[in-house]
C-alpha cells in the first residue's frame, strides 16, 4: 500500500519532511502512545504532533516539547524498533540525545553526544530525563546555553532536521 499524502512542513538539509498521523496509520501504538503520553504529561511535556522524514520514510515520530524548555522528546516507531529520545542541541556546536535503544555512543568529532540506556524501557522515561538532564549540565558548561525550544510540529521538524543531518555529518 502505498504511503498517505502528506502534508510537507519543513524541506531540510536532509530532505523534507512531512505531517503524519501515528494512531491513524499504526493504531497497535495507541496503548504505547497514551502510556508515553501520561509520563510526558507528568514531566511538563506536551505532544507537538507527528512527522515522517522522507528519507527514512518507515519511521514515524511523534515530538514532546515542555514551555520555556531546552529539551525535545522524541516516540520513534520504526520497522524494526522503537525508541524514546531526549534531545537538547547547541546551534552548530553539539547535540545531545539519550535513549532507551541500543547502537553507538559519542562521535566527538560530530559533536554529537549520545547516551544509550536501553535498561529504561519505555517505563522509566523520568529516569531517563535525569540521566539526560545530568549531561546536558555537563556539556552547558562547555557549549554555553542550548537553543530554546518553541512547543510547535514546525520547530520539532527543525530540530530533527539538524539531528539527522549532525549524524549524517552535514551540519
Amino acid at each position: 500500500m502505498p504511503p498517505p499524502e502528506r502534508e510537507r512542513l519543513f524541506d531540510g538539509k536532509t530532505g523534507a519532511i512531512g505531517r503524519a498521523d501515528i494512531r491513524a496509520e499504526r493504531p497497535r501504538e495507541a496503548d504505547l502512545l497514551a502510556d508515553v503520553d501520561r509520563q510526558l504529561a507528568a514531566l511538563g511535556f506536551r505532544p507537538v504532533g507527528d512527522l515522517v522524514c522522507a528519507r527514512f520514510p518507515d519511521i514515524l515520530g511523534r515530538g514532546y516539547a515542555r514551555a520555556a524548555g531546552d529539551t525535545w522528546g522524541g516516540l520513534f516507531f520504526g520497522l524494526i524498533e522503537t525508541s524514546f529520545d531526549f534531545v537538547t542541541q547547541w546551534d552548530a556546536a553539539a547535540l545531545l540525545t539519550t535513549l532507551n535503544a541500543r547502537g553507538t555512543g559519542d562521535e566527538p568529532r560530530k559533536s554529537l553526544y549520545v547516551s544509550r540506556l536501553p535498561h529504561l524501557g519505555f517505563a522509566k522515561l523520568g529516569e531517563l530525563l535525569e540521566q539526560h538532564a545530568a549531561r546536558r549540565e555537563t556539556l552547558t558548561a562547555r557549549f554555553g546555553a542550548p537553543i530554546a525550544v518553541k512547543p510547535t510540529l514546525q520547530a520539532f521538524a527543525e530540530a530533527v532536521d539538524r539531528g539527522i543531518a549532525r549524524q549524517l555529518g552535514k551540519e
